[in-house]
Parts: structure tokens; C-alpha cells; sequence
């Protein structure tokens, strides 16, 4: 198995630093992805939900593209630095400053098995291990750069990619399933003591 420099892989881009809070605009033009809106194995898919403000050309650097993979560079205590990727198809998507970018320009990794990769427990524990900080741990451009990840054949990463597809669905199933049940306890309750 190879491994690599995450240079070596994509371009890591640092996050829109605004000035102030990020308040929704009605007027906005541009979609800002937060680290409070990223989670681990939940892909961005639509921005609709995320805040808009008015920004022009302003940030162009930090504007999403489709299959970009973001990072949270930023930690309270024992915190994750949790990856997601954005295959939304929105050209008005910016990162925040508590995000990275990683624009993969390789085609001997493919973004899903990175994010795969980064939410790992080694993924965490490499990324806990270059970040600084006593109670905001956060991860600077250049150590992530310099971070190394082992990157298996295309055909690895897609076996990898399936297990995540086949849990998730298997989590979102089990989910409902606990739905109902919790449903129909309710249910059986109420109708027990009326």
C-alpha cells in the first residue's frame, strides 16, 4: 500500500475568515458552510439549510466545488476533526474559516475513501496527533499538508466505500426501525391508561 502527503493528493485551501457573526441574509448570495453543520459520515449534499449572506467575488478561493473534501480544523478538548465531502452541485457554497478544503487533484484517491479515511479512528489519531492547543485543539494548513495517509489500490478504497455505503444504509434502517417501535410504545400507553 502507498502512502502519501495529503500535497500530493489535492490542494488544501483555508477557510472565508468573515468579520462578525454569520447571521442569515435574505439577500445573500452565497451559501457559508460551518464546522457545526459538518459530521462525520453525513455527505453535504444541498445547501439549502445553510445560512446566506452577501459576498460578491469576495472568497472565491474558499467557494466549494463538487467533491471537495472539508475538514474542521478546530477542536474543543477530545473533539473530532470531523470530514465530510460536499457533492452538492451549488456554485455558491463558501467554507468558513473553521474548515479546509482539500480539492483533490489525483485520481489514485477518491474523495469518499479520504473522508472514510479522516472519520477512522487513525485518521482522528493523526490528526489529534499534529494538532496544538490545551483546550481548543486546532490543526494548522501546513501540518495538514504534511500529513501522511496510506492510499490502497482504486479498487480498496471502492471495497471501502461499500462497507460505509452498506452501514449507513444499515444505520438509517435501524433508525426508523427504533422510530416505530418508540411510535407504537406511545401508542400502547396512551391506550393502556384512557
Amino acid at each position: 500500500m502507498n502512502k502519501k502527503v495529503i500535497k500530493e493528493l489535492g490542494e488544501v485551501i483555508g477557510g472565508y475568515t468573515f468579520r462578525g457573526a454569520i447571521k442569515n441574509q435574505s439577500t445573500g448570495d452565497t451559501f457559508v458552510l460551518q464546522a457545526k453543520d459538518v459530521e462525520a459520515d453525513v455527505e453535504l449534499k444541498e445547501a439549502i439549510y445553510l445560512p446566506k449572506v452577501q459576498m460578491g467575488d469576495k472568497g472565491s478561493k474558499s467557494l466549494l466545488q463538487k467533491n471537495d473534501v472539508v475538514l474542521i480544523n478546530r477542536s474543543s478538548n477530545a473533539g473530532n476533526f470531523f470530514a465530510a465531502q460536499f457533492s452538492g452541485n451549488e456554485e455558491n457554497v463558501v467554507a468558513s474559516i473553521s474548515l479546509f478544503i482539500i480539492r483533490i487533484f489525483t485520481d489514485t484517491v477518491l474523495p469518499e475513501y479520504l473522508v472514510n479515511y479522516l472519520n477512522s479512528t487513525k485518521g482522528q489519531s493523526a490528526l489529534q496527533n499534529i494538532s496544538k492547543g490545551a483546550v481548543v485543539k486546532s490543526v494548522s494548513i501546513k501540518d495538514l499538508r504534511a500529513t501522511v495517509i496510506p492510499v490502497p489500490e482504486l479498487d480498496v478504497q471502492k471495497a471501502i466505500i461499500g462497507v460505509d455505503v452498506t452501514a449507513r444504509k444499515q444505520e438509517q434502517l435501524l433508525s426508523e426501525k427504533i422510530a416505530k417501535i418508540q411510535l407504537i410504545k406511545r401508542a400502547a400507553i396512551a391506550q393502556a391508561i384512557t
